[in-house]
């Protein structure tokens, strides 16, 4: 938003829509209105569909003459195999001007148990040191974390097996293949070269 007013005549107008996940969305909303509010520039917040399999492009209700920026954070590795090329494709459809995925990097989608515990054992110790780095033992933030985030990771990934096993985290070139097989593009800023 602060870039959106630096440019010259300022920010027109600035939509956005999210999904999924109830409270952080409200969370996300508060903290978006209270900014563009500060920067003086008009706003809207729109909730758009609970699963990315049910986003259909109605759910984004653009307007002529508006762009399209896509930001998704840790959602596509839900998304079944078989559902994932029709939402990328309808995702490409839309004409966004730029689209932005964050995805954990793991081979969390082996069908073998014994290849995806090991992955996920090796994986989630560097996670956990992480947090021993930066959390006390005792925090409460740490616990919430382990407890909310984690935990379901881990129990999904080991004890579960299609189609209940919804945590399927790729490998940045498995990702890269799937995403520039539906036409997008790859782009790398001059801070990542």
């Amino acid at each position: 938003m602060q870039a959106l007013t630096a440019r010259p005549g300022g920010a027109q107008f600035l939509r956005t829509r999210v999904g999924q996940v109830p409270e952080p969305v409200r969370e996300t909303r508060r903290c978006l209105t209270e900014l563009a509010h500060s920067l003086h520039i008009p706003f809207e917040f729109h909730q758009v569909g609970e699963q990315l399999e049910d986003l259909k492009p109605p759910m984004f209700n653009r307007r002529d003459g508006e762009a399209l920026a896509v930001n998704s954070v840790n959602r596509l590795y839900q998304v079944l195999p078989n559902y994932l090329g029709n939402v990328l494709g309808m995702i490409r459809d839309q004409a966004p001007y730029i689209v932005t995925i964050v995805e954990q990097e793991a081979n969390h989608n082996r069908p073998y148990f014994l290849g995806r515990f090991l992955e996920a054992l090796h994986y989630y110790s560097a996670i956990f040191d992480s947090l021993d780095a930066t959390f006390p033992p005792d925090s409460a933030q740490r616990t919430k974390v382990e407890q909310y985030i984690f935990a379901p990771e881990i129990r999904n990934i080991v004890a579960q097996e299609d189609p209940e096993r919804v945590i399927r985290h790729e490998r940045l070139e498995k990702w890269r293949k799937v995403i520039q097989g539906k036409g997008f593009k790859g782009w790398h800023s001059a801070r990542t070269r």
